[in-house]
């Protein structure tokens, strides 16, 4: 037991104690400072490497959706050409074929045209109403 304290007067005592206080506080506000400082320091780096790192992925996503967009791309281009080979071939061989037939493709061609105009004659002919029927 520290016998020193006795010995003071009550305002030396009262001095002494506040000035402890206060070098404990400083104390304490120097460790929160520090430690804040440290934990600040250590999000700060955390939060730069995340948004590099979200930075990439987001660089790797574009790439791909242009390699994407690239394929898709050549593939139509591969279809189209494909489909317009085969339909310029089915023209040519259509051209053919009437050259090497020219009746049967005109009696096909007459067949088809007087079939389409009797549906079409059947379909302009009026049905008579109800009352017409009952009435006439």
């Amino acid at each position: 037991m520290n016998t020193d304290i006795h010995s003071k007067s009550p305002t030396n005592q009262l001095q002494d104690a506040a000035g402890e206080t206060g070098r404990w506080a400083a104390d304490a506000a120097k460790d929160v400072s520090n430690a804040t400082s440290d934990a600040y320091a250590s999000l700060s780096s955390k939060v730069e490497a995340g948004v590099e790192r979200t930075k990439e992925y987001a660089q790797h996503a574009v790439d791909a959706t242009k390699d994407a967009a690239h394929r898709a791309s050549d593939t139509a281009k591969d279809l189209y050409q494909s489909a317009s080979a085969k339909a310029e071939d089915a023209l040519v061989s259509s051209k053919e074929y009437v050259r090497e037939h020219p009746f049967p493709v005109a009696l096909g061609t007459l067949i088809t045209g007087l079939a389409l105009g009797y549906l079409i004659g059947l379909a302009q002919r009026e049905e008579p109403s109800f009352r017409q029927r009952l009435f006439s």
